[in-house]
């Protein structure tokens, strides 16, 4: 018979003090407990520096994320101008992307320029080919053709603050919508070979066209196109 054996552990041992000098022996312990003590002392060093959350007042019911500091605060008042001219500022803002006269004529004004200063910028820049509203509703309109319909189109390009004379002259270079509207509605053909063209299919096709500003003359040749199969995409002027 094998007669159990444990092996004593570093705690199980009793330190006694020595007699001689009445000094005690360090004390051994665990590797666990170590560790338990680290562990402790980093939770706390990684709170430092926190920010308090605001403690909520008495009686007022609000959302722990209403309590928390603002990291961003807008600016009280109009912003101090760059130390550079408007000139600079538009030509460097024009440098990153494209805008519209009108929406970079607001960006001047909110920098802090007068309004003086926003249109002699503007003048500068339209009159050295920096900023031109048709070239840039050329490529809105390019661009948002692939997914959106007509009502879309102008939507987007009067928030835009472009010129609706000149919206509807880039309507007029695109594509039909009755033929936009098959190739955007084309993702349904899997669908429609699946399940067939049911009721709930068709509301499902219809809300998602016409929320992409589709009109329903458009969206009745879609449903047709789809309806008929792949063998059919001819359906509807091009």
């Amino acid at each position: 018979m094998i007669s159990s054996f444990r092996k004593p552990r570093v705690a199980d041992k009793v330190i006694q003090p020595d007699s001689a000098t009445d000094d005690f022996v360090p004390e051994f312990t665990r590797t666990s407990d170590t560790k338990k003590k680290f562990v402790q002392k980093k939770s706390s060093q990684s709170s430092f520096g926190r920010k308090k959350p605001v403690p909520a007042e008495e009686g007022v019911i609000t959302r722990t994320s209403d309590r928390k500091p603002l990291y961003k605060k807008t600016p009280d008042g109009p912003r101090e101008k760059p130390g550079h001219s408007s000139k600079s500022y538009a030509v460097w803002l024009l440098s990153r992307r494209d805008y519209s006269a009108g929406i970079l004529r607001n960006k001047l004004v909110l920098r802090g320029y007068s309004a003086e200063e926003a249109d002699e910028a503007m003048a500068f820049v339209i009159a050295n080919g920096y900023q031109d509203d048709q070239r840039y509703a050329e490529s809105l309109a390019r661009t948002l053709s692939r997914r959106a319909g007509n009502s879309r189109l102008m939507m987007t390009m009067n928030q835009k603050k472009i010129d609706p004379a000149i919206s509807v002259r880039q309507l007029d270079t695109l594509a039909p919508e009755s033929a936009r509207v098959i190739e955007v509605a084309s993702k349904f053909r899997k669908d429609v070979a699946v399940e067939g063209m049911t009721q709930k299919l068709q509301q499902k096709i219809y809300r998602f066209l016409a929320y992409r500003g589709f009109s329903g003359d458009s969206i009745k040749v879609a449903m047709k196109s789809l309806a008929a199969g792949p063998q059919d995409d001819s359906i509807g002027p091009f």
